[in-house]
């Protein structure tokens, strides 16, 4: 009897133990993957994030110890990397099947296209031999199936048939980052350098012609911009003396309105606008490295706000979906926030 009472308890401490397994396998918050580097914020849906990151083996040397890989994050944070090659990727875009992004590596850096979601890709020769950029590519902004701007700190390219050919055009400019907006009507906003009058925004056409500059004289740094109805743009920055985060609205004409929403002491990191909802991330300033942190939503275009304070600290590496604000901050963490509404 005491034989059997002994199997019965070893099973039930198995499978307390297994449960107990179970739920620490399970996570509840932030995960750290300190192995990934650097961060392109790519696309996400309610269910999954996928961005491009540069994934580090532990050595100390630049390339071989980093691979650039383009990384699936499920709603449990848990990841899945394919990598493609290496360095980074440095910019992901994502529509269906078709995936466009920027490789970056030791010698340069190239435009890949993935027709698969990502399971293979093909690189694509951007600049013609004619025509050479004193700097690396920064990021592909596609308009659909076969239409693609890509584009430099001072150049900027654009392909009608897939990426099999493309035409390019010097910037008299510096400055495009991820700043970049692609509006309804095909044209492409970019963010221009600082000058002393201001940041300023170049809109260009599919003819890689420069249709006008838009000047910000208030501003100190431009943080991103986003399409907007009618053509125009959102704009999120810091005005001069970096005094306060500040968001407004540029006119396809490019009329600047008065500001949507200010933050004195405030930082702005992150900008997403979908139909009327606008989400904005913001960080105090003195606590940029260490929290203070919070994410803003207004459904209404812009007229009224909601505010959700979060004690990590977010940065610009952040993706909206309509429920969730996927995050990636300081040593790989990932976390996955709930939307207010």
């Amino acid at each position: 009897m005491a034989p059997a009472r002994a199997v019965v308890a070893s099973a039930l401490v198995a499978v307390v133990v297994l449960f107990s397994v179970a739920r620490c396998a399970r996570p509840k918050g932030p995960l750290d993957y300190p192995h990934m580097v650097g961060v392109a914020p790519g696309v996400c849906t309610d269910d999954e994030w996928v961005l491009g990151a540069s994934i580090h083996s532990g050595g100390p040397a630049w390339p071989g110890t980093r691979s650039a890989a383009m990384v699936r994050v499920d709603p449990d944070l848990s990841i899945e990397t394919d990598v493609v090659g290496k360095g980074l990727l440095d910019s992901l875009s994502r529509s269906d099947d078709l995936m466009w992004a920027v490789q970056t590596h030791e010698s340069g850096s190239a435009v890949l296209k993935s027709v698969d979601g990502g399971r293979s890709w093909e690189p694509r020769e951007v600049a013609p031999a004619q025509f050479t950029s004193t700097d690396r590519l920064r990021g592909v902004v596609p308009v659909d199936r076969d239409r693609c701007y890509a584009y430099s700190m001072d150049a900027v390219y654009y392909t009608h048939d897939g990426g099999n050919s493309w035409r390019g055009a010097h910037l008299a400019t510096q400055g495009p980052g991820q700043q970049v907006a692609l509006t309804a009507d095909g044209n492409l906003w970019l963010f221009a350098a600082s000058v002393p009058s201001g940041e300023r925004i170049v809109v260009i056409s599919p003819q890689l012609k420069i249709l006008r500059e838009v000047a910000l004289p208030e501003l100190d740094d431009l943080s991103a911009i986003q399409a907007d109805r009618d053509n125009g743009v959102l704009v999120l920055g810091i005005t001069r003396e970096w005094r306060s985060a500040v968001l407004f609205r540029v006119s396809s004409l490019g009329q600047v309105s008065p500001p949507l929403w200010e933050r004195s002491g405030q930082m702005g990191t992150y900008l997403k606008v979908s139909g009327s909802r606008i989400v904005v991330v913001r960080v105090a300033q003195h606590d940029t490295w260490f929290g203070g942190s919070a994410v803003e939503v207004s459904d209404d275009s812009g007229v009224t706000w909601r505010s959700k304070r979060i004690a990590s600290r977010i940065d610009a590496n952040n993706c909206a979906s309509d429920k969730w604000l996927w995050t990636v901050g300081a040593r790989g963490r990932l976390n996955r926030i709930r939307l207010l509404g």
